[in-house]
């Protein structure tokens, strides 16, 4: 885990964004990054292609499609285990120490534009162990 700007700072992560009607979650949010080869599209057989041009092995990955309205149409590889337990610790501890009430995710406040975090990202479990309360309809960011 890397933290690539002060909390204190705007570090201009979730670009053109509202919530909740009130606009620029830069100015009050803090971002949450996850590294991995986001939405991606048929290739050969049993591969799936990143935006970037690598073919990954779908099977070797757990690689799945996926539709969701936030999301469109899409292959997507699942975060790693060790990916989604520290995103959950980090999310816990942004709470405990900013009094966090939410926790949502980039294709909600840039709906259209993001698609962060992927649909496989397990967003009810980590708003549930974060927030200490049941989830919601928001996400992760």
């Amino acid at each position: 885990m890397t933290q690539l700007a002060p909390f204190n700072l705007i570090a201009w992560h979730a670009g053109q964004s509202s919530y909740k009607g009130r606009r620029g979650v830069n100015g009050f949010g803090i971002g949450i990054e996850m590294v991995g080869p986001g939405q991606m599209t048929s290739s050969k057989p049993g591969f799936a292609r990143a935006w970037f041009g690598e073919d990954f092995p779908i099977d070797k990955y757990d690689i799945r499609r996926m539709r969701t309205p936030a999301h469109g149409d899409g292959w997507w590889m699942p975060f790693t285990e060790p990916q989604v337990r520290m995103t959950i610790a980090l999310c816990k501890a942004l709470v405990a120490a900013y009094h966090l009430k939410d926790i949502t995710t980039h294709w909600a406040i840039s709906p259209k534009r993001k698609v962060d975090p992927n649909p496989l990202f397990p967003l009810e479990l980590c708003r549930e162990l974060a927030l200490g309360k049941a989830a919601g309809p928001m996400g992760l960011a």
